[in-house]
């Protein structure tokens, strides 16, 4: 648990190049609330994809059995949607995909739809 009135404090060093660091403005920040950190179930309900940044596939991991899969560029074209039965892991190809960020989203056979962000570097 995070008391009220508890202060933080954050500075940053960026570096270019070689270069001496630039070192930013100290910003302070006060908890005006008590604030109890605690996991919940929704952390458990999470898509994991990796390996992310991908090449050519990814595989997806759902928190339980997933019944659709739809893949999307950030101007929300969608690019991939089918329907799978995965239990908990999945490989989806994406060797046809341009170096970028696109959106996944899993719908499960429960009704619940996870979404996680997926890079796609190529060489």
């Amino acid at each position: 648990a995070t008391s009220q009135g508890t202060v933080f404090q954050n500075t940053s060093l960026i570096y270019f190049d070689f270069n001496e660091p630039v070192i930013t403005n100290t910003t302070l920040n006060t908890i005006s609330e008590d604030v109890i950190l605690n996991a919940t179930n929704e952390s458990l309900l999470a898509l994991a994809l990796f390996p992310n940044p991908a090449v050519d596939f990814v595989n997806m991991i759902f928190p339980q059995k997933a019944a659709r899969i739809q893949v999307s560029d950030l101007s929300g074209r969608i690019l991939i949607n089918k329907t799978v039965h995965a239990n908990l892991l999945h490989q989806l190809d994406i060797h046809s995909f341009s170096s970028g960020m696109y959106l996944v989203e899993a719908t499960l056979s429960n009704g619940n739809k996870l979404q996680q962000k997926l890079v796609v570097s190529k060489p």
